[in-house]
């Protein structure tokens, strides 16, 4: 051992003498740094001695009469060789301010001799440990909410437009809106200053991708709902609303926008939710929102709970009806014996006579009930959707009174 740190301590003395005050600090930090027992040297927070193992293999000693301990020395003597080696073929940094203090478990980051080769030298390696940002850097940095902060609840609907996948606009049940044209690498809150955050619908005219409308107040019948005012129209991607009347309707289910005239907009409104009301059903508008006319109507009780049409035939629309109603508390609470098919939270009524399924194929002038194929008891509330390329092909999802219960149970013995 005291052979070992001899040569070292000689070979130190000479370069700390012969080398720049920048090389200086390399052998410095060396130096501080070189254990004995493993013959590591820590650079830039990567243990080089791991590197140097394929070119440190010991080889067998001359003398096989030596002991254990001038092996040991014999090898760590050729380590230190190969240490000296790496270093004296570093490149020396650009001259710059060193830091003032350096730890010995975190020393100064420096380039390897490949590292060197392959990429040049960047400013980041010259930078002492502690960075100070200037203020106009900090000002250029753009935050990005990962809340929300606020309770936005359940989302509600999905607007992307056809033209543009990379748009779209997400309706929560009481946040308003959130756009984003990245596919949600980056969002906007919009429609969080009117007089309701609440929304149930919102479509984006395919012709337009600045022309928004949005129906206020969700359709999800909880025992926690917001009831809307109407019908919203943005010219400008969102940015400002303007209402758009049918203020009574409270729960809109679903908006449509026709393909090839921006000016008809079909809105399929629910209802009041905690009781009977007339402004429900099918509105529609041909001068884009200016006046609406109420073109299908069931009952006091049913409304629209989603709304699709042709992708072919935008003259061609089907109507899913709803009957509910909720009463002002939780309609099954606690031990309360349930129904069968009935859910703590469901709201009082949830099917009826007149909820189904409608169709019409004159832009909604005339209505009829569909009936092959479809359950036969109360149907409750249902979901649609009409496959693109495939214009005979519609998907439904159908609650009603008879949903699982299945054959009649029979006795066991």
């Amino acid at each position: 051992m005291k052979r070992s740190v001899d040569f070292f301590a000689l070979w130190m003395s000479h370069q700390l003498q012969t080398q720049t005050s920048s090389t200086k600090m390399k052998f410095a930090i060396a130096a501080g740094c070189i254990c004995f027992g493993c013959a590591s040297v820590w650079l830039g927070g990567e243990v080089q001695s791991q590197e140097a193992k394929p070119e440190a293999k010991p080889t067998a000693p001359a003398n096989p009469k030596k002991g254990k301990n001038s092996d040991r020395l014999d090898t760590i003597e050729k380590q230190l060789e190969i240490i000296l080696k790496r270093l004296t073929s570093m490149e020396p940094p650009k001259a710059v301010e060193p830091p003032k203090a350096i730890e010995p478990s975190k020393p100064e980051s420096k380039p390897t001799s490949s590292d060197a080769a392959s990429k040049p030298t960047t400013q980041a390696s010259e930078l002492p440990p502690a960075i100070k940002l200037d203020a106009d850097r900090i000002k250029s940095i753009q935050w990005r909410s990962i809340g929300p902060a606020n309770m936005g609840g359940r989302i509600t609907d999905i607007a992307v437009h056809d033209k543009d996948p990379s748009l779209w606009f997400v309706a929560t049940a009481s946040g308003g809106i959130l756009k984003t044209n990245n596919q949600g690498t980056t969002v906007t809150h919009q429609f969080d200053r009117q007089e309701t955050v609440s929304i149930g619908a919102i479509a984006v005219d395919p012709n337009d991708t600045n022309v928004v409308w949005v129906g206020t107040g969700e359709a999800n019948p909880r025992n926690s709902v917001s009831y809307g005012d109407g019908v919203y129209k943005s010219v400008d991607g969102g940015a400002t609303w303007k209402n758009m009347g049918l203020k009574k309707t409270y729960q809109i289910g679903k908006i449509l926008v026709h393909p090839k005239d921006s000016k008809t907009i079909y809105v399929g409104a629910l209802g009041r939710l905690y009781g009977t009301s007339e402004e429900r059903g099918v509105f529609k508008s041909i001068d884009g929102g200016e006046t609406w006319e109420k073109v299908f109507f069931v009952d006091n009780k049913t409304g629209v709970i989603d709304m699709i049409m042709d992708p072919n035939n935008p003259e061609t629309l089907i109507a899913a009806m709803w009957d509910r109603q909720r009463d002002g508390f939780d309609s099954w609470p606690g031990s309360v014996a349930k129904p069968d098919g009935i859910d703590g939270y469901d709201p009082i009524r949830k099917w009826g006579p007149g909820a189904g399924l409608y169709k019409s194929t004159d832009a909604g002038k005339n209505w009829r009930k569909l009936t092959n194929g479809l359950p036969v008891s109360n149907m409750g509330r249902i979901g649609l959707d009409w496959q693109t390329k495939a214009s005979k092909s519609i998907f439904a999802i159908i609650d009603c009174e008879e949903i699982g219960k299945g054959p009649a149970p029979f006795p066991a013995f």
